[in-house]
């Protein structure tokens, strides 16, 4: 008889366990960091939120900050460029990526140890070992590449 009495209790302890346990170890799918003089994560933006991440990051490097998107569930950094002077296009990307049809004006990048460790150390870091540095001419942001070292991790 008694344990008639705890069924009930115990279904309600596991439903409510299936359902807190898958939403709180889940990875959260696309953060955005910035880093510089306003520090923030920014985790899952809205559908409408994703399209605009080229805007929003060239108006946080205006501002001084260091912008970069994770997908974390495929390691893929995704950045902003604007190389003016002597852009290039890069059309081979081996690897995996839920926002490919999605993000299509950042420039994806798939994170190897090597940029992992300097990501821990900030996104500055980061940029650095790309190569690349954030320029402001006349309201427009402009990356400047090392294509040297920028081309070690697009290929």
């Amino acid at each position: 008889m008694k344990t008639l009495r705890v069924l009930p209790f115990v279904f309600v302890i596991l439903v409510i366990g299936t359902i807190a346990c898958p939403a709180s170890s889940r990875k959260k799918a696309l953060l955005l960091i910035s880093q510089g003089k306003e520090n923030f994560t920014r985790d899952n933006p809205r559908a409408e939120q994703v399209l605009c991440l080229r805007e929003e990051m060239a108006s946080l490097i205006k501002e001084g900050n260091t912008p970069v998107v994770i997908e974390h569930d495929k390691g893929v950094a995704w950045i902003y460029l604007n190389d003016t002077e002597s852009p290039r296009d890069y059309h081979e990307i081996s690897f995996d990526s839920d926002y490919f049809e999605i993000i299509v004006d950042l420039f994806p990048l798939k994170i190897n140890k090597k940029l992992k460790k300097k990501l821990k150390k900030g996104n500055k870091a980061f940029m650095d070992e790309l190569g690349i540095e954030y320029l402001v001419e006349n309201g427009e942001v402009i990356s400047k590449i090392d294509y040297e070292k920028f081309e070690q991790y697009v290929f």
